[in-house]
């Protein structure tokens, strides 16, 4: 069983883990979502989290910023490109 909800950081952002993905049986799609998680909680800013995530290359998830949040979704990949699921995993905000 898998515990969602909101983890408090010392930083000023709020990170909230909203689902857990149905399947998380592979060990490279549970160190994608650790490295988004861990990223989250070490940024203080949008900015920071935004230039810590520059290089990553994520198979398994997207993600996107509003202009006071930070949102990552699971992809789904049909006719060789991705496309996001409707629900939110990760939402983070101020």
């Amino acid at each position: 069983m898998y515990l969602c909800g909101v983890i408090k950081t010392l930083n000023t952002m709020k990170v909230q883990i909203e689902k857990v993905p149905e399947v998380f049986n592979t060990s490279d799609k549970n160190y994608e979502m650790y490295d988004i998680i861990k990223q989250a909680l070490k940024a203080s800013t949008f900015d920071e989290l935004r230039e810590s995530l520059k290089d990553y290359d994520f198979y398994y998830f997207i993600y996107g910023f509003g202009s006071n949040h930070f949102w990552v979704k699971e992809t789904n990949w049909r006719n060789g490109k991705t496309e996001p699921n409707n629900e939110r995993l990760l939402f983070v905000t101020k």
